[in-house]
Parts: C-alpha cells; structure tokens; sequence
C-alpha cells in the first residue's frame, strides 16, 4: 500500500505543470515568497519553528521525529482577483495559477535523519501594461508599454538532526538557484515615425545558504524552536537580447543577494488532542541590495499561528486545523507604499494504508494591500494538498540452513 501510495504521489506531480498569472506584486524585487510548508503546517499559519511535523522548510531539527522513511509532496493551486488602478479607471483581472511548492525525502539512519529534495521559495510571473506616449508636446503619439516576467528562486536542501536527550537540533545547506526572464515590449506599430522594441533579459545564478535550528522543551506542554537561514551571494550571467532591427546579444557575469531570515517560535499542548503553535519569522532584506534602482527593499516580519484539534474516531484521528498570518512583502510599491497582506487559513487531513500514509489539505483566503491606497489590490484564494507516504525500514531475518533463498 505505501509504495503505491508514493508511486501515486510521483505520477500525480509529474503531470501538473503551472498555469496562468500570479500576483503582479511579484514583478517586484526578488518575487513572491510560495512558503512551501506541508498542507498540516500551512493551514495552522505557516507557523513550524517549533512544530513536532517533519518537514524540509523552516526549522531542521524538525526532520529528527521522522522514525521512518517519509516521502511527500505538495500541489497549491491559487485563484487571484486584482484591480488595478489606471488612468480609464479600475481593471479587474481574475486568474489562477497551480505549482508543485515542494517534494521531499526524510530518512531515518540509526540516531540521526537526514532530508532532500527540493522546494519552491520564491517566484516572479505576470503581465503588466499600460499607455505611454512618445513625448510631452501635443504632437506626442500614444502606444502601449507591456513588462511582463517568470522565473523562481529554488532550494535544494541537504539537512541533518539528531536528539541529545530531549532536545533536537538539525543544521545543512541550500543549494539556491535562480532564473529569470524578464521582458520589456515598446509597441509602436501605430506610430508612424517609431520603431517597435522588444529587449529580453535572461539570467541563471546558483549559491547556497547555512542552516541551522534547535528546538527544545520548557516543562512537560511547551516547546520552543528558532532556526536560521545564511545565504552566500548569487552568481552566474546575464542576458541580454535586442529584437531592434539593430539589435544585438550581451552576456555579462552577475551577482545578487537573498535575504538572510531566522524565526523563534512555540509549541504548547495542553492536553493530548490540542497543539497550539505561533512563529515570528524574521527577514532582513533592507541589507540586500536591488538589482534595479527603482527598487527599495524593506525588511519582512511575518508573524503567524494557529491551533490543532485531533479528534479520534473510529480508531482514525482527524484533526481540526486554523489559523491566521500576516507580513509586509519585501519591496515598496510604485508609489512608495508599504504593502501588508492578511491570511486566515484551515485544513484538515486522514491517514491511507493502515497509518503508512497521508492526506493533509488546507484553505486560505487573503488579502493583499489597499483598496484605495496601494498599487494594486488583491485578493487571494488558495487550495492545496499534501500527500505522504511512510516506509519502515527494517533488517531483513537471515534464513535458515537449507531454506530457498
């Protein structure tokens, strides 16, 4: 049943692939941050620094309650509402997108566990147009400016974690790899005195980041945890395309920064079938310096928590998950404004295969800057679901003298 349940797991993540548009604020900076925590963390408000759930994000230590081999993986699929406001007024786009955020493979080893895989930190991807003239006078002809980008920003984690008596402490590196694409579009067809442009930028860097975290306990219903993240600098190249007619190919070597983070967080179980969990997550990106200059950086806080009730019925659990997060995205507006989104969050989940498999699912609802203030203003529905599997490894019974091998 298990091996069925991880083969099905792999089939079903090798077919989807992304779709449509995601939140044009990730045009921005370094893109959208995915969060691609386990089904059971989101829905509890990403909140995991002190979580018992064994996962690959946030704190590593987490992975040493693993006592069998794991292996999950995690859909989202995101509907997007944006207004826009423009000179002809407000535009209203409705999109959605879907993206695998994270597969993982958690191995227990004798009185250490190990995890691999990879996860979807950050991304970039939409469209945004608008009019523009060729000059200021009254002989100005009007066209159409279009900017639009994807690309992702990847982890691949190597961790370890291990207990020393009660407390549990991981460390590793992320290998970090970026690529993006961004295009800027001129199109001045109508005019008559003008040539259209089309310029692509095309780049790929890689680094890595330290990792490290503890978590340990206060009293028999308290845990506390706290990791940090240390990326190194980015490098690779740059290119640079000129679809003019005189046009040309540039590639130039380039270097860029991630922000380093760290979290503390809590864990209280007041009674057997209640956790109840909070996380305050730290990024420091008003160290980071923007690729563009019309581009400033402001450090993220999220803060977030929630709480899981277990009930059992039937000899199964089925757990109760809410939650609520909230931070400020990494980079201003076109107007300068601080942007702020809200999310309320909840899920659910059962075990398949006699306990040697998950199904976790959670539900966000958010909000995304101001209605009257901010650039755009966006609301966002998320579903998605983690499904895991769970192998226990053990030593296989010589056979006897004179048995069939």
């Amino acid at each position: 049943m298990t091996r069925a349940i991880i083969v099905g797991v792999a089939a079903a993540l090798s077919v989807v692939s992304p779709a449509g548009a995601q939140s044009l604020y990730s045009l921005r900076g370094s893109g959208e941050a995915t969060l691609p925590t386990r089904a059971a963390t989101r829905a509890v408000g990403a909140a995991e620094a002190a979580s018992a759930t064994a996962t690959l994000t946030g704190n590593p230590s987490n992975i040493s309650g693993a006592d069998k081999l794991l292996f999950y993986g995690t859909y989202v699929t995101e509907w997007v509402k944006t207004e826009e406001k423009t000179d002809a007024g407000v535009r209203v786009r409705k999109d959605y997108t879907g993206l695998i955020s994270n597969v993982a493979l958690i191995f227990p080893i004798g009185p250490i566990a190990l995890g691999t895989g990879f996860l979807v930190d950050r991304r970039h991807g939409g469209t945004i147009e608008q009019p523009a003239v060729t000059d200021t006078t009254e002989a100005g002809q009007s066209y159409i400016q279009t900017f639009d980008a994807s690309g992702n920003l990847l982890r691949v984690p190597a961790l370890f974690a291990a207990r020393l008596k009660r407390i549990e402490f991981g460390a590793g590196l992320d290998v970090l790899l970026r690529n993006s694409k961004r295009r800027w579009i001129n199109d001045l067809s109508s005019t008559s005195d003008f040539v259209s442009s089309n310029d692509i930028a095309r780049s790929s860097q890689w680094g890595v980041a330290w990792r490290g975290g503890l978590r340990l306990p206060v009293g028999r219903r308290l845990k506390i945890g706290a990791w940090f993240h240390l990326p190194s600098d980015l490098s690779g190249t740059l290119t640079f395309e000129n679809h003019d007619p005189n046009g040309g190919k540039v590639e130039n070597d380039i270097d860029s920064e991630v922000a380093p983070s760290g979290a503390v967080g809590l864990e209280v179980q007041p009674y057997y079938s209640l956790r109840i969990l909070a996380d305050w997550v730290h990024e420091r990106w008003e160290d980071v310096t923007p690729l563009s200059d019309n581009t400033e950086f402001v450090n993220v806080d999220r803060i977030g928590g929630g709480i899981e009730w277990a009930a059992t019925r039937g000899g199964r659990r089925w757990p109760v998950r809410l939650g609520y997060r909230t931070e400020t995205l990494h980079t201003l507006d076109a107007g300068g404004r601080e942007v702020r989104e809200h999310f309320v969050t909840g899920g659910s989940g059962f075990g398949v295969g006699d306990g040697r498999g998950e199904i976790d699912w959670f539900l966000e609802y958010g909000r995304r800057g101001d209605a009257q203030e901010s650039e755009f203003f966006e609301e966002i529905f998320r579903f998605g679901v983690t499904l895991t599997g769970a192998e226990t490894w053990t030593r296989r019974r010589r056979p006897d003298d004179g048995d069939d091998w």
